[in-house]
């Protein structure tokens, strides 16, 4: 009798390391150290065009390991102290109710938390103190200004210095918490050969991050195509650096500074220019899921967007269509994340240069 009740007791604790194991596999994929790509999906809480729980519905049927939530600061906190959080909470319920990894992005500083140099570090560090205070259990990512080598997204001139200072404090903000998110760097844009006044080259941004000593506070850099050529496999290049490979140059100027255990997010896919028929996207996307998933350093992709998008100037592929039906894309993702599923598949293609490989053990 005693000998029936070890075995029982040993069977219990066998299957809740098992599934203990399994939660934790599920939790960090895409991550720094994880041997598994992770497939994403955008779920904007300012999109107000039809009820959230179409959205929701939608984004659960997805099965996305992660779901990536723009966060408007201007227009979460219109005035200081006045925050709405409608929207926003329960876009938070839904992921803690099905057990989802959120990624905020906070974006759009307001006129009030703006200094001459950039969004306020002191506000910028409360607001991220305020959201992870009401949402511990939600957030496991936190990417801060995406396209911050851009006027538009940094909100004043782009600079590396003044962003690396504001990864900074952040940083030391959330190293108190017992399990901090992850801090998501940059959502570099590449831009043209010459940009406007106020932006800066994209690589030119990140090697000044890495000069200013940025290095230590972003364990994962993202990466914002607002514009990309149709054809996935052109090789990078520096008169087009709207090529999807564009990422192989990010990659070496992050192992020549010593970061090749940093991981890269792309956190937005533009639509290529002319490409209007959806059967058309629709491969297209698939080709450049499974390019990015080739590439052993490229931990996470949020290529599309459940919602449409309320940034018409840099529209991407929206599951839900502006008439409500669905894309074709829809039923293409749930394939790729049914599939992910299988036993350690083994990713398909290649790593174009042995020099850009990621060490997956996180050594």
């Amino acid at each position: 009798m005693r000998k029936g009740w070890v075995i029982a007791l040993l069977s219990l604790l066998l299957v809740t390391a098992l599934l203990f194991c399994a939660n934790q596999v599920q939790a960090s994929k895409g991550v720094p150290g994880s041997a598994e790509f992770g497939y994403g999906t955008i779920l904007d809480p300012n999109f107000t065009g039809k009820p959230l729980g179409k959205a929701f519905t939608i984004t659960l049927h997805m099965n996305p390991d992660w779901v990536y939530v723009p966060v408007d600061w201007a227009k979460t906190y219109p005035e200081p102290g006045k925050g709405d959080f409608k929207t926003l909470d329960q876009v938070m319920q839904f992921a803690s109710r099905n057990d989802i990894s959120i990624a905020i992005s906070l974006q759009h500083a307001p006129d009030y938390a703006l200094t001459d140099v950039g969004p306020d570090e002191g506000q910028t560090t409360e607001l991220v103190n305020r959201l992870i205070t009401r949402y511990p259990e939600q957030i496991a990512a936190i990417e801060l200004f995406p396209r911050a080598n851009t006027r538009q997204g940094w909100g004043r001139n782009a600079s590396p210095q003044g962003y690396v200072s504001l990864l900074k404090s952040v940083s030391q903000e959330l190293s108190g918490l017992p399990n901090p998110p992850l801090l998501v760097a940059g959502g570099l844009q590449p831009l043209a050969v010459h940009p406007q006044k106020g932006d800066m080259n994209d690589l030119e941004f990140l090697q000044g991050i890495y000069k200013a000593g940025g290095k230590p506070y972003m364990p994962i850099l993202s990466l914002q195509f607002v514009q990309i050529t149709a054809q996935p496999l052109l090789p990078a290049s520096d008169s087009d650096p709207f090529r999807l490979r564009h990422y192989e140059q990010v990659r070496r100027i992050m192992v020549a500074n010593g970061h090749a255990n940093g991981m890269l997010w792309v956190t937005h896919l533009g639509i290529p220019a002319g490409m209007t028929d959806e059967n058309e996207q629709t491969v297209w996307l698939r080709n450049v899921y499974s390019q990015l998933r080739a590439q052993l350093y490229m931990g996470m992709a949020f290529l599309q967007s459940s919602t449409p998008s309320t940034t018409p100037a840099s529209p991407m592929i929206s599951i839900i269509k502006s008439d409500g039906s669905y894309h074709p894309f829809y039923a293409a993702f749930q394939g790729m994340t049914q599939a992910k599923t299988d036993a350690l598949i083994e990713r398909p293609g290649h790593v174009k240069t042995n020099v850009l490989i990621k060490d997956r053990s996180g050594n």
